[in-house]
């Protein structure tokens, strides 16, 4: 008897433009791996070989999905605060609905100096199949950041897309001694999605939808507080 394979199919589903597929769609990280990566030859020194032969790299590109940033996006940003927001198309005073800030009271001020930025995905993913409930990993695309690594961090978090489809990518920006400006440029990995069941194989797609269908994607706002965890065990509950 053969041994079924392990799947997860990923969805990702936007309403913006098909250009956004087409240019900055997310994929498995073998599809878009650093372009360093690519023309890295195989080390001759067995005792030290390149990253190329490095197990833990290499599995980790076998099965993470790489999600490029949708847009360039200007922060300004001074003592922990944001200050201003530039996005291309998007007219001043409309910045909140792409790009917003916590407060440091809401980590117990842990991290001093550091700008607390929330960046707003185009994308809200379902996943399908036996396997649809495998949780991800949201961490830091190190391996892509070659020119501004530091300047800004990932936070890693587990993402569910059996129980919520949000991809909001939240960062902690470097501190600095006076004002600061970042700017994060369209197409530059932004984030690693990787499952967190390793013999889990994920596929991806990609795809268009109306506004009204992906906003019946979003999450029910139901309940005051616990909001993910009554989500979930009123979805487990009601399983067929």
């Amino acid at each position: 008897m053969f041994k079924k394979e392990k799947k997860v199919k990923l969805t990702f589903h936007t309403h913006q433009t098909q250009q956004l597929i087409d240019m900055f769609p997310p994929k498995l990280a073998g599809q878009s791996t650093p372009d360093w990566f690519k023309t890295l030859q195989v080390s001759k020194n067995n005792l030290v070989p390149n990253m190329n032969e490095c197990p833990g790299m290499v599995d980790l590109f076998k099965n993470t999905v790489n999600i490029p940033l949708w847009q360039d996006i200007r922060i300004k940003y001074d003592k922990g605060q944001i200050v201003d927001v530039d996005i291309p198309g998007v007219p001043k005073g409309h910045e909140i609905h792409f790009v917003q800030q916590h407060m440091p009271q809401q980590w117990n001020e842990a991290f001093k100096g550091f700008t607390h930025v929330k960046l707003l995905s185009p994308w809200l993913v379902t996943a399908e199949g036996p396997y649809r409930n495998t949780p991800f990993l949201m961490h830091n695309p190190s391996w892509h950041n070659t020119t501004q690594l530091g300047k800004y961090n990932i936070l890693p978090g587990e993402l569910n897309f059996a129980y919520q489809s949000g991809t909001a990518i939240n960062m902690f920006l470097q501190p600095s001694i006076g004002s600061n400006e970042i700017t994060l440029e369209a197409g530059n990995i932004i984030s690693y999605l990787t499952p967190l069941q390793y013999d889990v194989k994920v596929e991806v797609q990609v795809k268009w939808v109306t506004e009204e269908r992906w906003r019946s994607l979003l999450k029910h706002q139901f309940t005051f507080n616990k909001f993910y965890r009554k989500t979930k065990k009123w979805l487990d509950r009601n399983k067929i």
